[in-house]
């Protein structure tokens, strides 16, 4: 958590406004407003947005109060909402931007609704995602054309999503973390294989969902 004169020293150090957190987050501005002022104090699901879109901006708040820049490029996502918070962020790193987000290795059966919701959010914003599957898959949720099919013996599903220069790895089933590793170079690397990936495979035929 943080007290608001911390968020607004964060704000002033990035140049933003409340509207440009609020812009950011997603959160109505005139709660963004409220928090800063102190008269209203965010609910935990609250206070991780703001944190998470400040961490966007390269931005640390320290547990003294003070705030710096943040230079470490790795980050652990904890909680049952590791994965819909990854989604979340990607959202809002992704939104306006140019590129695609790369999905390795989803099973379409085991995406909850609010996973597929997730999902739904970033294209409905224009952000073009591409997904690889299991030859055979059983389920998809967007339209084939999106997907690439990979033989059964390479595949595992524990997703791998690449956007922007971060690459984050959630380790499957019921896990709880996801792990994102922000290094344009290893974006990249990851990005050439899953592009090698996707012009080697075909769409999966409609037979097979």
């Amino acid at each position: 958590m943080f007290e608001a004169p911390q968020l607004r020293a964060a704000l002033a150090y990035i140049g933003w406004t409340a509207g440009d957190l609020a812009d950011a987050t997603g959160l109505a501005a005139d709660t963004v407003r409220k928090i800063c002022r102190g008269s209203h104090s965010p609910q935990k699901e609250t206070a991780q947005r703001i944190v998470s879109a400040l961490q966007r901006q390269g931005l640390k708040l320290m547990p003294d109060g003070g705030v710096e820049p943040d230079t470490g490029f790795v980050r652990l996502i904890e909680g049952q909402d590791a994965y819909l918070r990854l989604l979340d962020e990607i959202y809002h790193t992704m939104r306006g931007q140019a590129g695609d987000v790369l999905f390795f290795f989803v099973d379409d059966r085991q995406s909850t609704p609010e996973v597929v919701a997730g999902n739904k959010r970033l294209r409905e914003a224009g952000i073009k995602c591409r997904y690889l599957c299991e030859e055979g898959a059983e389920k998809l949720d967007h339209p084939p054309r999106d997907y690439r099919a990979v033989p059964s013996r390479f595949f595992h599903n524990a997703v791998q999503v690449v956007y922007a220069d971060c690459v984050a790895q959630h380790f499957g089933g019921e896990s709880t973390k996801v792990l994102i590793l922000k290094n344009a170079e290893h974006a990249e690397a990851q990005r050439l294989i899953f592009e090698m990936i996707w012009t080697t495979h075909k769409m999966p035929r409609k037979s097979d969902v």
